[in-house]
């Protein structure tokens, strides 16, 4: 990690006392103007040095980010590889990569449809391993399965790139449902009953925060776990908000039944959604008082 540039200074002028007094020559920096011409050369040095090791640290954190998402045989390594599927685009140089000569920087990105993808391993009933990557691509609001072509697509992509003997399950599926009821109590010089702010700029300031945390969560860390109290910590946030209170929530995937959660839930698409207006409950109890 980088030094501050007084650190290094202070290190240059010990030096420099000690390298003068080795010659008989007595100095001390801690009685140098602010115009010194000694003490303005060592700031320069540190302030080249500080700037030197800030790109070494730059450079190093760069090349260990490469090899964790480069590194054969890791799961990032395939989650990276997704990402790179071009639809409708051959392969080349031996079947495992893309070969875009000639081909424009916004076309090649165009063709990059996989915007989220996460890769778990599972273990079926007779102890095989496989690898089941999930995928997701970005609609311009919100995350979106991969239409059936697409997915086609990516998954012979990905089976020609994979390792040998590598059994993948891929498959991009449409968002788990959510449904949730909260109580919010508030400050009513902030919120009317109805939970829209009095000054008139949002209708639904607190439903808005709900849904927005559930889609910042998948965009940052898809697949990565629901957590009941990081909701409502995004939630308490809002402005006008004085306690909020997850009164229940449910889940589901597919054509199960929903199930309750109590602490946090893995999503099976890797992201949820609330689906209909009336899968979002709030009741509104004013908060008076500091």
């Amino acid at each position: 990690m980088a030094r501050s540039i007084k650190v290094i200074q202070d290190s240059i002028n010990t030096m420099l006392v000690s390298e003068m007094a080795a010659i008989g020559i007595v100095i001390d920096p801690a009685v140098w103007s602010v115009t010194d011409i000694r003490r303005l050369m060592t700031h320069i040095f540190a302030s080249e040095s500080f700037v030197l090791e800030s790109l070494f640290d730059t450079t190093r954190s760069d090349v260990d980010a490469i090899i964790k998402t480069l590194k054969p045989h890791r799961l990032q390594w395939y989650a990276q590889k997704a990402k790179l599927y071009q639809h409708g685009y051959a392969l080349s140089f031996e079947g495992t990569e893309y070969d875009n000569t000639g081909i424009s920087d916004a076309d090649v990105a165009a063709s990059q449809i996989v915007t989220y993808s996460a890769v778990v391993e599972q273990e079926n009933a007779y102890g095989r391993v496989s690898l089941r990557i999930k995928l997701a691509t970005d609609n311009g609001d919100d995350l979106a399965a991969l239409t059936t072509p697409q997915l086609s697509g990516a998954s012979e992509y990905l089976n020609r790139v994979k390792d040998a003997g590598v059994k993948l399950i891929v498959e991009s599926l449409p968002a788990d449902y959510l449904k949730m009821s909260w109580e919010i109590r508030y400050d009513p010089l902030i919120l009317d009953a109805q939970g829209a702010r009095l000054d008139g700029t949002d209708s639904d300031p607190v439903g808005n925060a709900i849904r927005e945390y559930i889609k910042n969560l998948a965009t940052t860390q898809f697949n990565g776990l629901y957590i009941l109290a990081s909701h409502v910590d995004a939630v308490q946030a809002v402005e006008g908000v004085r306690i909020p209170t997850i009164l229940g929530a449910q889940t589901k995937y597919g054509n199960r039944d929903y199930e309750s959660v109590n602490v946090l839930y893995n999503p099976d698409a890797g992201y949820l959604r609330i689906y209909d207006d009336t899968d979002l409950q709030i009741t509104y109890i004013p908060q008076s008082g500091s």
